[in-house]
């Protein structure tokens, strides 16, 4: 006899309102397919138009509904705000947030540019704050949510090669427990939004570039991907605090 979703400590996912960042490419694309096939009413925000357009024409032409295109860079404030008002003005409420948009790349302490060091900060830290607090009011209004934030092994052990990009993580870390923290005080109220981290180890996706690297031995976007949607369907009365993932170190075939 097959398994149900109960049987794995699931709930069915179909019918909830999710709000998905950086959905144009890697981790996020391969999520919002798989939520999509899942029933799931989609927002898509990404800074890329026609790949997110792209994508919504594929997951409508699948049978799996019409996501809401949300263009847009989380960096900017106004972008964020205007996001979720949007996505509350066409689906009502908002089950759950993404929090994926985010960018990394080597960087050289000594010489690296202003540039480069708020790109990698304003996006994996400010985009982070400014999407989590447009969605916070709506959700204690609803009592329940879930916020998914999309953090990387690299916010708990730094390395020489990307000390920017880990730094941001390690920030995304402590902004994360102390919203955990504070959400969580307001249960007594009957409001139970939960806080979760998905830590990636080393994953096939953009982030590398054209950076010689064994990207045979690494886990897929699709493995992430399922991984982020397990947090979602499971039931409500269980908290995933954080769940740290890496490829298998056991020789490859």
């Amino acid at each position: 006899m097959a398994l149900t979703v109960e049987d794995l400590g699931f709930e069915p996912i179909e019918g909830r309102a999710v709000l998905l960042t950086g959905a144009s490419s890697g981790i996020g694309r391969a999520a919002a397919v798989l939520l999509a096939r899942g029933g799931v009413r989609l927002g898509l925000m990404a800074r890329r138009k026609e790949r997110l357009e792209i994508l919504a024409r594929q997951i409508a032409g699948s049978g799996w509904g019409s996501p809401l295109v949300l263009v847009g860079d989380v960096r900017q404030e106004q972008d964020c705000t205007g996001a979720v008002e949007r996505f509350l003005e066409r689906f009502g409420r908002i089950d759950a947030l993404i929090n994926n948009a985010g960018v990394g790349y080597p960087t050289d302490l000594a010489s690296v540019s202003t540039e480069a060091y708020r790109a990698i900060m304003q996006t994996n830290v400010d985009g982070v704050f400014f999407m989590t607090r447009a969605v916070v009011q709506a959700m204690i209004r609803q009592k329940a949510g879930d916020i998914i934030m999309i953090s990387s092994s690299a916010g708990r052990i730094s390395n020489p090669t990307a000390p920017i990009y880990c730094s941001s993580k390690f920030a995304l870390e402590g902004y994360t427990d102390g919203l955990r923290m504070q959400l969580d005080r307001l249960q007594e109220e009957g409001v139970r939004i939960r806080v979760m981290t998905i830590l990636p180890g080393m994953t096939d996706s953009d982030y590398w570039g054209d950076r010689a690297v064994p990207r045979e031995r690494f886990m897929s976007c699709e493995e992430m991907a399922a991984i982020v949607v397990r947090a979602i369907a499971t039931r409500r009365t269980v908290l995933v605090r954080s769940c740290q993932v890496e490829p298998s170190r056991l020789p490859q075939d």
